[in-house]
């Protein structure tokens, strides 16, 4: 499950958010995504925290040939001050056949962030 999924979007801002998908004995939530960004553009998201199952931080555009076909990549995304407390930092894919254009990651020293490709 994706928590926050913005699809064919322009000028998305998320801020001073915070996202947790628990994942213990009583409630589980081993695919859960924080956000995923897809086939969207101008999306800014800072200030907040993730701590999820799976991508904290996700961008797709498109899987497969309904992605080429449509064409539509991810675009202009920034994600700046944000932790990611459990979780894959950030995730680009795995659905990415529209491509995707100047992704930017930033986040101070003192948070805990990891980046995967």
């Amino acid at each position: 499950m994706w928590t926050l999924h913005f699809q064919y979007c322009n000028g998305v801002i998320v801020r001073n958010t915070h996202v947790f998908n628990a994942n213990n004995g009583s409630i589980e939530a081993p695919n859960g995504d924080g956000i995923d960004v897809h086939s969207s553009r101008n999306v800014y998201v800072h200030d907040s925290i993730f701590d999820v199952g799976d991508d904290a931080l996700c961008c797709k555009s498109g899987a497969d040939f309904l992605g080429r076909e449509v064409g539509i990549p991810t675009r202009d995304v920034v994600f700046e001050r944000v932790e990611v407390r459990n979780g894959h930092g950030l995730t680009l894919g795995s659905e990415a056949s529209g491509g995707m254009i100047n992704i930017t990651f930033s986040t101070p020293s003192h948070l805990r962030s990891e980046v995967r490709t």
